[in-house]
């Protein structure tokens, strides 16, 4: 009689087991599915000029849904702007050059402009 007892606590646990193990594996690949997507984009050997001047960029701009994407940072850079990104709050800060010796007024966990920061 103790035996069984035994027995079927210990066959109970292995039934838990089983199944958060079984819970734990299918609900994985869906929690990953929400943060990554592949999709299909065109590229068409698109060119980026900013004031008739061709802008070399080391990633080539595609289209998606009918939209062109741009490296952002040759852009900026093309047109005269500084970008940095801020990891904490996943925000690309685009913002004007300035001169020297003037600072702009970044908040304060974010990266300067070449400074290396969390994210790059």
């Amino acid at each position: 009689m103790m035996k069984d007892i035994k027995f079927n606590e210990r066959l109970k646990g292995i039934a838990i087991g089983v199944v958060s193990t079984m819970i734990i594996m299918t609900a994985t690949p869906a929690l990953a599915r929400i943060a990554r997507e592949t999709i299909t984009v065109d590229f068409n050997n698109i060119r980026v000029a900013v004031n008739g001047q061709v802008v070399q960029t080391p990633y080539e701009p595609f289209i998606f849904q009918g939209r062109t994407y741009l490296p952002m940072r040759d852009v900026a850079d093309a047109m005269g702007f500084d970008v940095t990104w801020e990891g904490i709050t996943n925000t690309v800060h685009i913002t004007a050059r300035t001169g020297l010796g003037v600072t702009p007024d970044y908040p304060p966990h974010q990266t300067q402009p070449g400074q290396v920061g969390p994210g790059q």
